[in-house]
């Protein structure tokens, strides 16, 4: 259930005493899910879960099922969701292909979840150059992980995305460009 402006109130909903790391993008081959499930195929199951948060990740439709080891669930509300960003270990973006502004990315550091980044070339827009928590590779996805305590917060000011679009309206409508 992604949402870029999450309720002011959460609600409790049930959660598993694993580390949960949450997937909140759509299930398809440009938000990365070749790349999360490789990455996260590996990670002691006792210790981690992997939360999805898009209903559809159980079919085939979108380039392949999620593994059975990964919980798919779609919340009922953002309200429901904005408690599992809260309760979160983190959450992951592993957008490697096609790439808007995907902002389902922010969404947990807007709650002071940490958020575990594949660094693309449009993530530094989305959520700042020097955001401390990108990887490029397998090994430096499993060392950021590692390095993250239990129940970590995370304070980060994410770049002012009105302020440009104003900014840059207003440029467009003053010199026509």
């Amino acid at each position: 259930f992604p949402v870029t402006i999450l309720p002011k109130d959460s609600t409790p909903i049930p959660l598993s005493n694993k580390k949960i790391l949450v997937f909140n993008h759509r299930w398809n081959n440009t938000t990365g899910i070749k790349r999360l499930i490789e990455y996260t195929e590996g990670l002691d199951r006792d210790e981690y879960l992997v939360w999805v948060t898009d209903k559809d990740a159980k079919s085939p439709k979108a380039g392949a099922p999620a593994p059975s080891r990964m919980k798919v669930q779609n919340l009922q509300s953002g309200a429901e969701y904005k408690y599992l960003l809260e309760h979160a270990h983190a959450t992951l973006t592993f957008v490697d292909g096609y790439a808007t502004w995907n902002l389902s990315v922010q969404d947990g550091l807007t709650v002071g979840t940490p958020s575990v980044v594949y660094r693309h070339p449009v993530m530094p827009e989305v959520i700042g150059e020097n955001y401390p928590l990108y990887f490029k590779t397998k090994d430096e996805f499993k060392s950021i992980l590692g390095r993250i305590p239990k129940k970590s917060k995370i304070e980060w000011e994410l770049p002012d995305h009105d302020g440009t679009f104003k900014k840059n309206l207003i440029t467009a409508i003053v010199t026509g460009k």
